[in-house]
């Protein structure tokens, strides 16, 4: 029985804030919260947690703290709590792989039922955000090349070194190849990608990467959604209502 309960991390550095998150889900039912952690600090955990609470205090280190635990806890999903917020930031949370958002002062019940429909795997944001964040996303990797069109096997080997910032002697190093051959096959893939430098380079392929792995994160259709239908689902309709209500109501936490 208690393995089948909602397993929850928060990762709340404001103590009053966490002090409120932790005594929402202390007596909720179905749910258990894990010992809490910092950012930057990630916990020895035996299962992985099925939702990450994140705070959006921690301001643009967000992404980062994001990025951290998704490379120890792949499947799990994460809600950012902050103040309130306009579209074009909630659309920016969903680019960088967050799931839910929940602003500050509403009931604890309201926290609940969102860890709740997040774990069926809705989408808890305004239905107006989703809709600009899968115009963005579909325009992103509709209008950006692919990052591996027309490349030779080495000039991709070369560009997936780029991208982990290896400087052109530590790509020939790792390739076996000369200085001067990197060189050369940088030259070639700028010119195929229509970009001028290394840093443009990892823009053009990061752009298009990102768009379509917060997709992945989000669960939505790549398909459909570039076809203009943003088919969402019943849960997706029903968390983006459940959050415009809990706005309406203006319970405090």
């Amino acid at each position: 029985m208690r393995s089948r309960q909602l397993q929850v991390l928060c990762v709340v550095p404001h103590p009053l804030a966490r002090l409120a998150v932790e005594r929402a889900l202390k007596n909720a039912r179905g749910i258990r919260p894990l010992r809490g952690a910092e950012p930057g600090a990630l916990p020895r955990l035996r299962r992985q947690p099925r939702i990450i609470i994140l705070d959006a205090a921690t301001g643009e280190a967000v992404g980062r703290v994001v990025r951290q635990f998704r490379a120890s806890f792949p499947q799990s999903r994460f809600l950012l709590i902050g103040a309130a917020a306009s579209d074009e930031e909630l659309v920016r949370t969903l680019f960088i792989g967050i799931q839910g958002y929940l602003e500050y002062g509403h009931d604890p019940t309201r926290l609940v039922s969102t860890l709740q429909s997040m774990a069926r795997g809705h989408v808890w944001v305004s239905e107006r955000a989703l809709q600009q964040y899968v115009e963005l996303s579909s325009r992103a990797i509709a209008s950006q090349p692919d990052s591996q069109e027309g490349l030779t096997d080495r000039q991709r080997a070369v560009v997936d070194l780029v991208m982990r910032d290896l400087s052109n002697k530590e790509v020939a190093a790792a390739l076996h190849i000369s200085a001067n051959t990197v060189k050369f096959h940088l030259s070639g893939i700028f010119h195929k990608l229509g970009v001028g430098d290394r840093r443009t380079l990892r823009e053009v392929v990061n752009r298009k990467e990102d768009a379509r792995a917060s997709r992945l994160w989000l669960g939505l259709a790549e398909s459909r959604c570039l076809a203009g239908t943003v088919d969402r689902n019943a849960g997706l309709r029903k968390g983006a209502a459940g959050l415009e209500g809990a706005r309406r109501d203006g319970d405090m936490l």
